[in-house]
């Protein structure tokens, strides 16, 4: 890929940064199943998600805490927390369920 190929031409810093243009799947793929170093596992989607979310001046945690059922049991609090604190559920898990030691 040459730089002529990946031109953005007059797109924001901030659109890019919500909505990439140029994106390798592979390399995401790679780091999702990876616990180390730190910030790994990376999801991605989540990181879309939230950045689309701050993009439009609402904090994702903010939208899921709106959106949230009064009737819903704890799992949706649990993730709003996550979020807050910027995790995923996948390093939640590394950091509470996982048996596997947090060493090289």
């Amino acid at each position: 890929m040459t730089t002529k190929d990946t031109d953005t031409g007059n797109v924001a810093s901030e659109d890019l940064l919500a909505s990439p243009q140029y994106v390798v799947d592979a390399a995401y793929t790679k780091s999702g199943g990876a616990h180390f170093p730190a910030p790994l596992p990376f999801h991605q989607p989540l990181e879309n998600l939230r950045r689309n979310f701050n993009k439009f001046g609402v904090p994702l945690p903010l939208a899921m805490e709106r959106l949230l059922r009064k009737s819903e049991d704890l799992d949706g609090w649990r993730d709003i927390l996550l979020e807050e604190l910027g995790l995923s559920r996948a390093e939640y898990n590394l950091l509470t369920n996982d048996l596997r030691p947090l060493t090289l």
